[in-house]
């Protein structure tokens, strides 16, 4: 496990779509999230402030009424 990923995050991953070239992966148990560029693109993520103001977003529903988790 030297990438960082917990076993959790392994085992339950929760992928959102975000736009057509951006999607997230969260760890609700550990608050973590993984973004993806979906062009492949080999030197990291480049994304545009309004995706991330989405990501914000995305991840603050998909954590509510994760505290029974």
């Amino acid at each position: 496990m030297s990438d960082g990923m917990t076993e959790a995050y392994r085992r339950h991953p929760i992928t959102k779509k975000v736009n057509k070239n951006v999607s997230i992966d969260i760890d609700k148990k550990n608050k973590a999230i993984r973004i993806m560029n979906n062009l492949n693109n080999e030197d990291g993520v480049e994304i545009k402030l309004k995706t991330l103001e989405k990501i914000v977003e995305i991840v603050n529903e998909t954590m509510k009424g994760s505290k029974n988790e």
